[in-house]
């Protein structure tokens, strides 16, 4: 079973009601998968605080890094992402734990650090108090050059003028490539399969499935709890179900960081997770290459999911 988004919620959730139980279905259905795959994962919707800081870090810095923000020739991709998922866990986090108990000094140290990773300014890092949201390095990173960076994919840019402001149809990424995809279906449908379809084919529908889904407790968004919880039943439940996670280094919707911290949290056997990163956004598949990657790692993982003991 796949989930895409806030596809990854349905997907824990799925993959416990399955089992059935008289807590929450009323009966012992004792379905089981042999794998579960998520794509940017959206699985912890309670309240951050500071985590989302740390989490967003290295997915700040891999975007820096991408459009040169950053002095790139001091290290790789990889390394970039390392040194911020190091920070992250350490120096960064005790800045944060500290709070305003921390000296002048160490802040000032944070915030040069924070420099270096993210490209925007010692001066601005500390104006926020070492705190910059993934919407606001989008706007600030490049602002200089009047640029905006896409939040669901981060190496899509628009000018920062003339914005609706709409979150998604002024999205530099999503507001540029979804045409595409709506062209792509329809040249697919029409002159690959001969196939004509009178409704309209709509990229994503907010008002059905965003403000009218029940998602257990009502329709409207998902309530703040943690659905990794329910994969972790699921996966104890059933040892051989294993998991995989994929996510794009430049996604900041959902990120690199949130992906490693919610599994490392949530009660799951880290032993039965593959755990993959793509140089894509939000849509691991966007690019040639990570497109290939992610073919390929999907292949293996069903195929050796669906040979298991």
């Amino acid at each position: 079973m796949v989930g895409k988004s806030y596809g990854t919620i349905r997907a824990a959730r799925l993959a416990k009601l399955l089992a059935g139980g008289p807590s929450e279905t009323g009966s012992m259905t004792g379905l089981t998968l042999n794998g579960v795959i998520l794509l940017g994962q959206a699985m912890d919707m309670s309240p951050k605080g500071d985590t989302a800081y740390l989490t967003g870090l290295p997915t700040m810095a891999a975007t820096a890094w991408y459009h040169g923000a950053v002095d790139k020739s001091a290290t790789t991709l990889a390394g970039q992402i390392s040194d911020a998922q190091g920070f992250a866990a350490g120096d960064y986090l005790r800045a944060l734990y500290l709070g305003d108990r921390a000296t002048l000094s160490e802040k000032a140290a944070v915030a040069a650090k924070l420099s270096t990773l993210t490209g925007l300014t010692q001066d601005y890092t500390l104006r926020q108090d070492l705190r910059v949201t993934l919407n606001e390095f989008a706007s600030e990173v490049l602002a200089s050059k009047n640029i905006q960076i896409g939040m669901y994919d981060g190496r899509y840019t628009l000018p920062l003028r003339s914005s609706g402001g709409d979150p998604v149809a002024d999205d530099p990424a999503m507001g540029q490539y979804v045409p595409g995809y709506l062209a792509a279906l329809d040249q697919h449908f029409t002159r690959n399969l001969g196939v004509k379809i009178d409704a309209p084919y709509k990229a994503i529908e907010f008002r059905t499935v965003n403000a009218r889904w029940d998602w257990g407790g009502g329709a409207g968004v998902p309530p703040s709890k943690n659905y990794a919880t329910d994969l972790a039943v699921a996966m104890r439940r059933n040892p051989s179900l294993k998991l995989m996670v994929g996510t794009g280094v430049y996604d900041l919707v959902t990120t690199l960081g949130a992906a490693e911290y919610t599994l490392a949290h949530s009660g799951i056997d880290l032993k039965a997770v593959t755990f993959k990163t793509y140089e894509s956004g939000h849509m691991p598949y966007m690019g040639p290459d990570s497109r290939k990657a992610l073919s390929a790692d999907l292949r293996t993982f069903i195929t050796a999911s669906s040979t298991a003991p």
